[in-house]
C-alpha cells in the first residue's frame, strides 16, 4: 500500500540509520523516533522524542512499511517507543 507524504503528519515514526564507511564497512547505528510535522517535496519533517530536536528524511515514502504493535528500542540512548506508525531504514554512505 502507497502511503502520501501528506497522510504522514502527526504520525510516529522509527528510522533506523546504518552509516557505512567508504569501503561499505558498518560505522554506527542509530534508531530514532520522531512525529512528523510537516511532509512534501521539501522532505517528511519530524520532532525526536526524547528531546524535542528537528530531524529531516528525504521525501521518499518507499522506505517506509507499517510497524508491528511494539515497544521498539532507540540507539544508542536506550529510549523506547511504543506502537510507532511506520518503520524506516536508511543506509548513509559517509564520505570521509
Amino acid at each position: 500500500e502507497s502511503v502520501e507524504l501528506s497522510d504522514l503528519i502527526g504520525k510516529g515514526i522509527v528510522v533506523t540509520l546504518t552509516f557505512k564507511n567508504q569501503g561499505g564497512e558498518t560505522v554506527e547505528e542509530r534508531v530514532v523516533f520522531g512525529r512528523v510535522f510537516d511532509a512534501g517535496p521539501q522532505g517528511v519533517l519530524m520532532f525526536l522524542e526524547p528531546g524535542g530536536n528537528e530531524f529531516a528524511l528525504p521525501p521518499n515514502t518507499r522506505h517506509l512499511t507499517p510497524a508491528a504493535l511494539g515497544v521498539y528500542t532507540l540507539q544508542p540512548g536506550g529510549e523506547t517507543a511504543t506502537d510507532p506508525d511506520y518503520l524506516a531504514t536508511w543506509t548513509v554512505t559517509r564520505r570521509d
